[in-house]
């Protein structure tokens, strides 16, 4: 990781992803620029050179250029445009980072990583119904990327890169004019930001399943009939049947902000939704 960081085939590439491959090529920062021609693209690896070999001490994030994009329910997204520097050191540094969290992401986690799609996710999906019937938690996280704590993305990487991360994350944007401080949240529109909410959003699937094996019903008798059956049963935290026979089949299926939750007990999946909303509360965010 460490020499990748200052190697200059990463810088090379970084900069080759931002300015040709990267379908936003052609949209400017705060500051105008673009890198359209072989001039501006090396003297934008030189520029990135300099500073990869002080260390990235002399690196500060501009701040984003913001634009509200219509979202087809009527709402609008905000999105946040970096300086194409910004990108390429963004772009760069993913090439350290991105790989090292690959060799541990969880395995039913499928949104925004190389050789991925949502067709996996179907697939996942279809493998856990296809042969029996379940019940279903379909969810999405609220704002995944504008609600992220920044303490929880500092907390879950290297802290080497902690100051360039929060560089990114305390750079603030402008719209109309004005400059606006960010508390929260990792920018739509950064290069990174997709993987920094994979590397917070990883391990729900992990705990979830490792949390279930605690789980046990009680009925409670003293409640009179007819009731909605799932409300006849109280939750214990302790080595129930639960935890030896069922928590196993507890399926969690992500893709970013999106996910489902598969099992055949209805009880099961109600009692996972407040532990996913617990869960996720620790990291900022909440069900939408």
């Amino acid at each position: 990781m460490k020499l990748l960081n200052r190697s200059t085939c990463a810088i090379v590439l970084g900069v080759k992803i931002v300015t040709q491959d990267n379908t936003g090529k052609k949209s400017p920062g705060v500051d105008g620029e673009t890198a359209p021609t072989p001039a501006r693209r090396v003297r934008l690896v030189k520029r990135l050179l300099d500073l990869a070999q002080k260390g990235w001490d002399d690196y500060r994030a501009k701040p984003l250029k913001r634009r509200l994009i219509p979202k087809p329910n009527g709402k609008k997204r905000p999105l946040s445009i970096p300086t194409i520097e910004d990108r390429a050191v963004q772009a760069t540094i993913k090439l350290a980072l991105e790989p090292f969290y690959e060799a541990k992401f969880e395995p039913n986690s499928y949104g925004f990583r190389p050789a991925m799609s949502a067709h996996d996710a179907i697939e996942a999906v279809f493998k856990q119904i296809s042969r029996k019937q379940k019940w279903a938690l379909d969810a999405d996280i609220k704002g995944c990327f504008d609600n992220i704590s920044h303490s929880a993305v500092m907390r879950s990487i290297p802290y080497e890169y902690r100051g360039l991360v929060s560089e990114w994350l305390k750079a603030g944007y402008v719209e109309e004019h004005k400059v606006f401080p960010t508390y929260e949240g990792t920018p739509q529109g950064g290069v990174i930001s997709p993987l920094l909410a994979n590397i917070v959003l990883d391990g729900m699937e992990r705990d979830l399943k490792e949390s279930a094996k605690t789980w046990q019903f009680v009925e409670d008798k003293s409640l009179p009939e007819p009731i909605d059956l799932a409300k006849k049963w109280h939750w214990k935290i302790g080595n129930g049947t639960l935890g030896r026979e069922k928590s196993k089949t507890v399926a969690l299926i992500g893709y970013a902000g999106d996910f489902v939750i598969l099992h055949e007990d209805r009880r099961v999946i109600e009692y996972a939704k407040d532990w996913i909303e617990n869960w996720l509360s620790l990291r900022g965010l909440t069900l939408s």
